[in-house]
């Protein structure tokens, strides 16, 4: 998926009326190859039916209508047999293939935030739903809206609260659970006769980490699939969870960085070789040297040029090699001016 997809950019209830849900054409059709199959088997079955009309009025004597009449029965079985047979093939492709999809859609997500904005387009094109939002759980239970599409954010949060309930049911059995207005909360949320709100447990690793509400059609038959929508809800849940914990490592990262490069003493980060990989903010200020200048070099040809020094240099030079520890050890550096520095570099 290559476009910005602007969600939360509907406002209003009269937006929401005239904004179209556009198809991804990179959400490609995962049921294709399964419907061609069933337009072969079409193809096939009911003209291989109509042929036998003319041998059956030929080799066995019957009338053009005593043959028509015998394989009008052909048509009825062959068209139940067809319909049946696929719709089974249809359903439990669905239940492997709609994930898939969802997760592949997702995987171009850096963040929880933008993984909940593509999610909701790729389910209107899979289930065609009319709406949905995702809200995830806090640190006290309560959800929080996190995308909304083809709805406004004020309803969204109109069927948030409506459905609390509800949503606790679902992500305390861990499966879909419907809703429809019962007249005490009828003006809280606008569902159209022909429609059912449903909210969906978003699960990782067995854990409710949010709800999927969904509003569409209630003859719409996805939406009838228990199956299908609790592995959808697995598969989103999967994403959101890698991506939460992407995002938690990338903030202790980032905070580990912060406190490394503003430590009060210089520190060097070196290999097995002695040469420096990572050096803070206070060596480069302390020695002198450009940033660029001091990683890829050798922490040895920074001792300083004294008795004392060359000895601390051979002694962490063997402790190096030989793959002990050498955090802590204090050296003293010689500048980029050649003055020496003092005690107070650490190596790690």
């Amino acid at each position: 998926m290559t476009g910005e997809i602007e969600v939360d950019a509907i406002t209003d209830d009269a937006q929401v009326a005239q904004t179209p849900v556009p198809v991804s054409p990179d959400v490609a059709d995962p049921l294709r190859s399964l419907r061609l199959v069933k337009w072969l088997t079409r193809l096939f079955v009911y003209p291989g039916v109509t042929l036998l009309m003319p041998l059956d009025h030929i080799l066995s004597g019957l009338t053009w209508e005593q043959a028509i009449s015998v394989h009008l029965g052909g048509y009825v079985i062959a068209t139940i047999a067809i319909e049946l047979a696929f719709n089974q093939a249809f359903k439990l492709r669905k239940h492997a293939a709609y994930p898939n999809v969802l997760v592949m859609a997702l995987g171009e997500a850096r963040t929880v935030d933008a993984a909940a904005r593509l999610a909701l387009p790729v389910l209107h094109r899979l289930l065609g739903v009319r709406a949905s939002f995702i809200a995830l759980a806090g640190d006290e239970a309560e959800h929080s809206l996190a995308s909304a599409f083809g709805m406004s954010r004020t309803d969204a949060q109109r069927y948030l609260q409506a459905g609390a309930s509800s949503i606790r049911e679902a992500t305390h059995i861990q499966q879909p659970v419907r809703w429809e207005p019962d007249g005490t909360k009828s003006g809280e949320v606008r569902l159209n006769g022909d429609e059912r709100l449903l909210y969906l447990p978003v699960v990782a690793l067995q854990q409710p980490i949010g709800v999927l509400a969904v509003v569409g059609r209630k003859r719409n038959g996805d939406l009838k699939d228990d199956q299908l929508l609790s592995n959808i809800g697995s598969a989103l849940g999967f994403s959101l969870e890698n991506l939460r914990q992407e995002e938690a490592l990338r903030e202790s990262e980032e905070r580990f960085r912060d406190l490394y490069e503003n430590a009060p003493h210089c520190d060097f980060t070196v290999d097995m070789d002695g040469t420096i990989r990572m050096v803070n903010n206070t060596c480069v200020e302390l020695l002198g040297y450009a940033r660029d200048d001091l990683v890829g070099r050798s922490i040895l040809d920074l001792y300083a040029d004294t008795a004392a020094g060359k000895d601390k240099a051979r002694l962490l030079n063997q402790r190096i090699r030989s793959g002990k520890e050498v955090d802590g050890e204090e050296l003293e550096m010689r500048r980029a001016d050649g003055r020496r520095s003092g005690s107070v570099s650490r190596c790690g």
